[in-house]
């Protein structure tokens, strides 16, 4: 079993040397792409609170506009309510 887990470790240890090798020499094009990639995860999450946001300001509208309906109907006559 240690076999394997030492495998496994080397392993690792020679996957985290390369990725520290490649953004080594590709410094630019790796601090853009994750630039990039902060950006576009932003704007996700910013999108997902907007469509909350106006899924709560429709229902708030909506029970504002019910309710003066609704106060409108107690206080005018019934012949102009029905226009």
């Amino acid at each position: 079993m240690s076999q394997v887990t030492n495998r496994v470790s080397e392993q690792m240890h020679a996957i985290q040397d390369e990725s520290k090798e490649f953004v080594a020499e590709h410094a630019l094009p790796t601090a853009l792409a994750v630039f990039g990639i902060g950006v576009g995860a932003g704007l996700a999450v910013a999108s997902m609170l907007v469509e909350s946001s106006a899924s709560r300001h429709s229902t708030t509208t909506q029970r504002l506009g019910q309710q003066m309906l609704d106060a409108m109907a107690r206080v005018l006559p019934d012949s102009l309510m029905k226009h």
